[in-house]
């Protein structure tokens, strides 16, 4: 048991002289070139250890306080023995007494993997405000915004490059017009008036038109019936002056009524009917017309438009009649 115990402190005395060995700290003083210092000033510190093998720098300090501007390590030699001298560069702007924290330097024997840690003493510093002597203050009162004067040299550059800017254009303009003008010839030439066709045969083309496009067996009937809607409508304002493209179909039948009333029109207007309230039905209702309806409605549309061009004739006629007399 004695021997046991004897052992295991053994052991503990060889590992902890081999961590020292290992792993040992020194600690050294530095040196401030002043205590004292304004905002924004620069503090010095300095300190120097043994420079054996490798000198690790310290890493970065880090305070809310103090700034690190730079530090320095300058390797000299005295009395035949090596030292690694620091020199570490610091500000504050806040003003108060400040510690610059402590430093850990590291010297490193590459060979046995020995390190050595030095660690410096924290040390304080005053730092103090510019002094300002209130008693010369002078209070001056707030000067209004000066007004240039305005001087025209200022800007007779820039008319300049404008005016000679619009006379290159107009000079461009009248060249090109010039030998354009000389290269054609002043030739006459006679256009012959272009007649235009009958609003009602207008009207029957565009029917015979629709009908060879198939809508409705393609399912395009509402394509269909706002096509054959149109045909009629332009119809209408051709013939009788009405601007049925912006009538409702209800405000169509009213203001046509009222033109035609003077003769026997109404069996024309209920075509129109039947066919607008169909139109109406597929475009806004989505109503499914068989295949009847819409041959019907464009054999209506047709009848409509010669019946009304009868009716539109016959009106003209009358009124040529009662003007003679």
């Amino acid at each position: 048991m004695n021997k046991k115990v004897i052992t295991l402190f053994c052991n503990i005395i060889i590992l902890t002289s081999c961590f020292n060995t290992l792993y040992s700290q020194e600690r050294i003083k530095v040196q401030i070139d002043t205590n004292k210092v304004y905002i924004g000033g620069r503090i010095a510190l300095s300190f120097r250890i043994p420079a054996r093998c490798e000198v690790i720098n310290p890493k970065e300090i880090k305070t809310d306080t103090l700034e690190l501007l730079s530090i320095s390590n300058n390797i000299i030699e005295e009395k035949g023995k090596k030292f690694a001298q620091f020199r570490a560069i610091f500000t504050s702007f806040m003003e108060g007494t400040h510690y610059i924290p402590q430093l850990i330097i590291t010297d490193l024997d590459t060979s046995t993997g020995k390190e050595t840690k030095y660690i410096t003493d924290s040390i304080a510093f005053s730092v103090i405000n510019f002094p300002v002597d209130t008693t010369k203050i002078e209070t001056k009162d707030i000067k209004p915004i000066i007004k240039e004067s305005f001087n025209i040299r200022e800007i007779l550059p820039i008319i300049w490059i404008t005016l000679a800017v619009l006379a290159v254009i107009i000079g461009l303009f009248l060249l090109i017009r010039y030998f354009k003008k000389g290269h054609k010839p002043n030739i006459r030439q006679y256009i012959a008036p272009i007649k235009s066709e009958p609003a009602d045969v207008k009207a029957l083309k565009a029917l015979d038109y629709l009908r060879q496009k198939h809508l409705p067996e393609q399912g395009q009937k509402k394509q269909y019936y706002s096509e054959m809607t149109d045909i009629l409508r332009n119809f209408l304002m051709e013939a009788f002056g009405i601007y049925a493209l912006e009538m409702t179909s209800s405000e169509i039948i009213f203001t046509l009524q009222q033109q035609i009333s003077q003769i026997n029109g109404e069996e024309n207007l209920a075509r129109l009917r039947y066919i607008l309230s169909y139109a109406d039905l597929v475009k806004f209702a989505k109503f499914n017309t068989d295949t009847n309806i819409d041959e019907k409605s464009i054999e209506m549309s047709r009848t409509f438009i010669v019946k009304a061009s009868e009716i539109n004739n016959d009106l003209k006629d009358r009124k040529e009649e009662t003007e003679n007399v």
